[in-house]
């Protein structure tokens, strides 16, 4: 006899958009952003008309918003550069609703010290230096909170700006 529809999504709680809401708020819950955010993704690939689509988008704007900000802030545990990572998040959460200016604003400084560092290590000081320029209107002391930072103001000096 095969298994009815109820017990086939018993036997495979990930096809079951229940359990990965509920996945997801734990995961929230204990501030495992990045987990919250993958069942929250399974959850809307497998039932995009979700009963709960306001709480589970609700949820996943936060932890969007709180996982992009450690990122780009350099406040993940492993030290990782994940300012990518972050600046996508933000972009991401600015999709689904209303984040802070300020945090918006940080997300395209951070994607701008990204790109003009590229092109600093890359060689390409011509293309690097005018990003460099705006940023250091804003602020050159800022850079990367890791081991050896690299601020707005040493790319500068990189490039010859």
């Amino acid at each position: 006899v095969p298994p009815t529809e109820a017990a086939t999504a018993t036997l495979n709680p990930a096809s079951d958009p229940d359990y990965l809401y509920q996945q997801a708020e734990i995961a929230a819950r204990l501030t495992r952003y990045e987990e919250a955010i993958e069942w929250l993704d399974a959850l809307f690939a497998l039932a995009p008309d979700y009963a709960r689509t306001a709480e589970a988008k609700a949820m996943l704007l936060h932890a969007l918003t709180e996982q992009g900000k450690t990122y780009l802030r350099g406040q993940n545990e492993d030290g990782e550069d994940m300012l990518l990572r972050g600046v996508d998040m933000i972009y991401r959460a600015q999709d689904l609703g209303e984040i802070p200016n300020t945090l918006y604003g940080e997300a395209i400084f951070v994607e701008l010290y990204v790109t003009a560092r590229n092109y600093v290590y890359g060689g390409n000081y011509a293309a690097a230096i005018p990003i460099l320029q705006d940023l250091c209107n804003q602020n050159c002391g800022w850079g990367y909170p890791n081991v050896n930072p690299v601020t707005v103001q040493d790319l500068l000096n990189m490039a010859g700006g």
